[in-house]
């Protein structure tokens, strides 16, 4: 659906263009960030055609679910999303920066105890100045960069670097920038493809046990291709005017897209015990029949 964009984009098939970003859109949320693609690439036409059927495919899901569960879905479910809360917030296998901060700031209980810090501020502050410092140079690149393809897999690139969780599916959106390194044939692209290389294989979870700042291998790997697919030249960058306001609008977003984080995980037992316990007590203090307990767990097994 995003090539079939393309191509018709490139075609000025502006509204079968609409047609094929919103499918992929309403697939998969991420591939929104090509909505800043076509409005810096001054394509209005595309633009307000995306959005009209993105709204369109939203909208017509209601004869079947109802308003209320779409105005959920927006209100409730996307917010949470764009943060990662919706499955362990804390998973590494995630690979991104939000991940990694969260890690870093946020204890839990049950699922971040050994945080090194506890700063929901620091969070929120990190957040914000890294989202928008990011989100300055990918604007730069689309501005200053007259190649339309170019700018079109940098944004797809992009939208790996700014998603809060970096599911192996998705990696599928690297494969025009791969394309287009292929399609421009300069001096070390083959470094840069073997970054790729990495980026799709390296096994994220055999780093889960390492200290934190070791456990986002692809995270890092991605922000290294990001600049270095990027032309970030001085005289290729917006006025530094816009990096201050693009870090404060993120901080703004951040702040009000962060919950409190209270730890609400507690653990059942006050104390660790082996796998297979079986003297448990109700509140009446009636000691449960162990045989009975040991011969329900071997059938569960």
């Amino acid at each position: 659906m995003l090539i079939g964009g393309y191509l018709a984009e490139t075609r000025n098939k502006n509204a079968a263009a609409g047609f094929y970003y919103a499918i992929a859109i309403a697939l998969k949320i991420s591939p929104a960030i090509l909505l800043v693609y076509l409005v810096a690439r001054k394509n209005y036409r595309a633009f307000f055609s995306t959005l009209l059927f993105t709204a369109s495919f939203f909208l017509s899901a209601t004869i079947f679910t109802g308003m209320d569960f779409l105005v959920k879905y927006c209100c409730d479910f996307l917010p949470r999303m764009s943060v990662n809360e919706i499955n362990n917030p804390f998973a590494s296998s995630y690979q991104s920066v939000t991940v990694l901060l969260r890690t870093l700031f946020i204890p839990d209980a049950l699922l971040n105890p050994g945080a090194p810090f506890n700063s929901l501020m620091s969070f929120i502050f990190f957040g914000g100045l890294i989202t928008g410092i990011l989100f300055f140079f990918f604007i730069s690149h689309l501005l200053k960069n007259e190649d339309s393809f170019t700018t079109f897999s940098f944004s797809l690139l992009a939208a790996s670097v700014f998603t809060a969780y970096t599911s192996v599916h998705s990696l599928l959106f690297l494969l025009p920038a791969c394309i287009n390194l292929i399609r421009l044939k300069k001096a070390g692209n083959m470094a840069i493809m073997l970054l790729f290389f990495l980026v799709c294989t390296t096994p994220v979870l055999a780093f889960s046990s390492l200290p934190v700042l070791f456990r986002f291998p692809r995270l890092f790997l991605l922000l290294v291709l990001f600049f270095l697919s990027g032309d970030f030249g001085k005289k290729n960058l917006i006025g530094l005017r816009w990096l201050f306001m693009s870090v404060i609008f993120f901080l703004g977003i951040s702040l009000i897209s962060s919950p409190s984080f209270e730890s609400r995980s507690e653990y059942l037992l006050p104390a660790e015990v082996s796998l297979l316990t079986y003297d448990y007590e109700d509140r009446k203090s009636t000691r449960l029949n162990s045989s009975h307990t040991v011969i329900s767990y071997a059938v569960f097994c």
